[in-house]
């Protein structure tokens, strides 16, 4: 809900407190943090009593500041370079903060290992009448995350750089001013975590283009990691690590999908199926491309 104070534009939301209220509280602090050091984010207002939300009902409130910008745009080159260094900006506030944002999540890698071996041993047939078309992605998907397995296997996961990561930074989580991004919101997902997965997150959707055929666009791509390592940096181990984690969260969506035929009908499964189908085609799209990858390594 829309809300004034005085002059002051605000926002009224019910916070997802997902992990419970003491990790909305960690992440309220940490969002404060930000805005005292400068970066544009829709803090939390505190109370008199020191409180960020209200319980009402069994649901948690709180008032944020509002922040101004227009929508991020697909396919714009300077959006793009500007997302990049926003994210650089932020890690850097973010490796200075001196607290843990409270969390319940698995590390990137040991959810993706874990969900990979559900589905490698869960399905061979997804539907008791199988739709042929069906069975053809769901085994691609199988064939596809028996290679990534083994490239995620062969990470120095533990030995890339840590910190509380954005955990979903895309285009529709940021605002702009002009060419430059002007705000950074949602940080519902924010926890410690590889910084270099917050820099996947971003080549997945700063980089999409104008061309919607195409899953990425590879000067969009350049552009956005180039612009991060030119504010921030990203080491060895980061850069290998970087297109193994751009496919492995598609896998990572197309699994999701890939779970969801049972006992459905006949409209619903066309549904799912046209859903899975998007990601499966991400999925190729990625592995027979090869300039993405040299993009976003900076080759």
């Amino acid at each position: 809900y829309g809300a004034k104070f005085g002059d002051e534009p605000l926002v009224v939301r019910q916070a997802r407190a997902r992990w419970g209220l003491e990790r909305l509280a960690s992440e309220h602090e940490f969002m404060q943090y930000l805005s005292s050091e400068g970066l544009c984010v829709p803090a939390p207002l505190t109370s008199k009593e020191g409180a960020t939300f209200v319980v009402v009902d069994g649901r948690a409130f709180a008032v944020y500041r509002w922040c101004r910008g227009e929508r991020f745009e697909r396919g714009n080159l300077s959006h793009a370079r500007s997302g990049g260094r926003a994210l650089a900006r932020y890690h850097q506030l973010a490796a200075r903060y001196p607290r843990t944002v409270v969390s319940a999540e698995d590390d990137f890698r040991k959810g993706f290992l874990a969900a990979a071996a559900r589905t490698l041993d869960g399905f061979e047939q997804p539907v008791e009448a199988p739709d042929p078309e069906l069975v053809a992605m769901c085994g691609y998907l199988r064939a596809r995350l028996a290679t990534l397995v083994g490239r995620m296997q062969g990470l120095d996961y533990e030995a890339l750089p840590v910190l509380t990561i954005h955990g979903d930074f895309r285009r529709a989580n940021l605002l702009v001013g002009g060419d430059e991004v002007s705000a950074v919101l949602d940080f519902d997902r924010c926890r410690l975590e590889a910084r270099v997965l917050d820099v996947a997150m971003g080549v997945s959707s700063l980089a999409r283009g104008a061309d919607k055929r195409e899953f990425l666009d590879t000067g969009l791509a350049r552009a956005f990691v180039s612009a991060y390592i030119e504010e921030g940096g990203l080491n060895e181990k980061e850069l290998e690590a970087l297109p193994v984690l751009v496919e492995a969260r598609v896998a990572l969506s197309a699994m999701t999908r890939a779970e969801r035929f049972a006992d459905v009908d006949p409209a619903e499964l066309q549904k799912r199926k046209r859903k899975l189908a998007k990601y499966t085609d991400r999925l190729r799209w990625l592995e027979t491309n090869d300039e993405w990858r040299k993009a976003v390594r900076g080759e």
